[in-house]
């Protein structure tokens, strides 16, 4: 059965305790994401984008309410539902081609098979000629290119991605944008995507959900439209609504989390 819907979160609590006493994170908190959707969670630290996101990827299980995936309830961790985090998490002892290769190999797929998926997606992700690279030699930019082209080789119905980019420089973070706008043309996964960046945001989402700190299920939600043909993410930056957005979000969070980090 096809779902519209890949993932369901329905009347979702989450709490925890600190020195101060008991948190809550959640309350009655619904979302949902359509298949091959882009959407960003943006907010101040604190208003749980990260825990939400381990939740769904099925890290974190102590909550109470419905997180559907598929129409199945998570239960635990699947290759269906990738990871992909700001510290690149690649084996430092394999070079690319078996960092890439190594959860096709768990699944036990034949080498040959293996080959052309991690030719193929090493192709996709500009790497071709550096299959044989050790971590160690490679840019940072670089490293991220490796675990993306690690979770896209396995075709999962979603990526679930926390702050990929923030530790890379402006100029490296905007190449790899323009080939996160590329892969989706040709994987069309249901990406749930962090960040603290407003700009990457809105480069990049198809709806940004605006969590806040203390809020527990309510937020705001903003599917950026613009006004021009916008042929790529330089467009997109210089649009005229691309500020306008902008304002409209730095006035809801100053307005809103006035302790804002």
């Amino acid at each position: 059965m096809e779902y519209e819907k890949i993932l369901e979160i329905k009347n979702l609590n989450k709490e925890f305790e600190n020195k101060n006493g008991k948190i809550i994170l959640f309350e009655d908190f619904n979302l949902n994401v359509k298949k091959d959707e882009l959407v960003v969670l943006l907010g101040p630290s604190g208003c749980g984008k990260s825990t939400l996101l381990e939740m769904t990827a099925g890290f974190d299980n102590d909550y109470s309410g419905e997180l559907l995936f598929e129409g199945e309830k998570v239960k635990g961790t699947s290759g269906d539902r990738a990871v992909v985090f700001q510290k690149d998490a690649l084996f430092p002892w394999l070079n690319v081609y078996d960092n890439i290769a190594y959860g096709l190999r768990i699944r036990r797929m034949n080498e040959g098979n293996i080959k052309v998926k991690v030719m193929d997606v090493l192709e996709k992700v500009n790497l071709a000629s550096y299959s044989d690279y050790f971590m160690e030699e490679l840019s940072g930019g670089m490293k991220q290119r490796v675990a993306l082209a690690r979770v896209l080789v396995l075709e999962p119905g979603m990526l679930l991605m926390d702050e990929p980019f923030g530790a890379l420089d402006s100029f490296t973070r905007l190449k790899i944008q323009e080939l996160m706008v590329e892969i989706r043309k040709i994987y069309y996964p249901a990406i749930v995507f962090i960040t603290h960046d407003i700009d990457e945001a809105l480069l990049l989402a198809d709806r940004i959900v605006m969590l806040n700190a203390g809020e527990k299920g309510k937020y705001m939600e903003i599917i950026p439209e613009f006004e021009g043909k916008c042929e790529n993410l330089m467009d997109k930056s210089m649009d005229e609504k691309f500020n306008d957005y902008k304002r409209e979000i730095l006035e809801h969070y100053s307005n809103n989390n006035k302790n804002m980090i």
